[in-house]
């Protein structure tokens, strides 16, 4: 019939459009991909990284100075104190310690509790494995500080096996301040439980020892303590 036949046209018509709007996105698609677009996309690309690379290593280089400068005052903040005079150690926070007393040089008073001293270890010297002796250390008044005693190979970490050098009664220790260490992304998380300790982590060794939280690091040889060899 005529309807059938109008019908007929207008959806061949509709189809026929739907083809052509298809043709004209995909001639759309094919231009924009065209060699001429993509050496302009390139360009633009070039043109941001010589934007961004110069402000990146301009950013490097300023960090790089300021971090220059920050280690060279640290150096002279340190080489100023270890030469100073020893003080008698108060009882500073470990804020304090680390923001205006590390590497400053210290006196203590009192005695050794070799009973209760913690092993940090594994730690070379000279590519000898060994370990980091640290003992508590009762003072005269009555407070407890952490002495690190220092390196011991690993023959003789027990306590046992150097008996020679654990000193009885009243000393007197000489020694540097210090707010103790930070691990790097290689070093194993201490087990406080197991008393395996793989770095000086000075808040968690003074919960466990009921030590103020910061660290003494004694003069190697005579004079760390009265009669001392050199290894703890």
């Amino acid at each position: 019939s005529t309807w059938d036949t109008l019908l007929s046209l207008m959806l061949g018509r509709a189809a026929l459009a739907r083809v052509a709007m298809g043709r004209s996105a995909a001639l759309r698609r094919l231009a924009s991909s065209s060699p001429k677009n993509e050496r302009l996309e390139s360009a633009t690309t070039s043109y941001r990284w010589m934007i961004i690379l110069p402000l990146t290593f301009a950013g490097l280089g300023t960090w790089q100075v300021k971090r220059h400068y920050w280690k060279k005052e640290l150096l002279e903040k340190i080489n100023k104190r270890i030469k100073q005079e020893p003080e008698v150690l108060g009882s500073p926070s470990l804020a304090e310690v680390r923001e205006n007393l590390e590497y400053s040089r210290v006196v203590i008073e009192g005695e050794f509790l070799h009973g209760r001293e913690i092993v940090v270890a594994p730690r070379l010297s000279d590519g000898r494995p060994g370990a980091h002796i640290v003992t508590p250390f009762l003072r005269t008044d009555g407070s407890v500080v952490m002495v690190n005693r220092g390196w011991v190979p690993k023959e003789i970490i027990e306590s046992t096996r150097r008996a020679v050098s654990l000193p009885e009664g009243q000393v007197r220790v000489r020694g540097v301040l210090r707010g103790g260490e930070r691990p790097n992304t290689f070093t194993p998380t201490n087990d406080m439980t197991r008393g395996r300790w793989y770095w000086m982590d000075v808040e968690a060794m003074a919960k466990a020892l009921g030590a103020l939280p910061l660290v003494v690091d004694a003069d190697a040889g005579p004079s760390a303590h009265d009669g001392s060899p050199v290894f703890p």
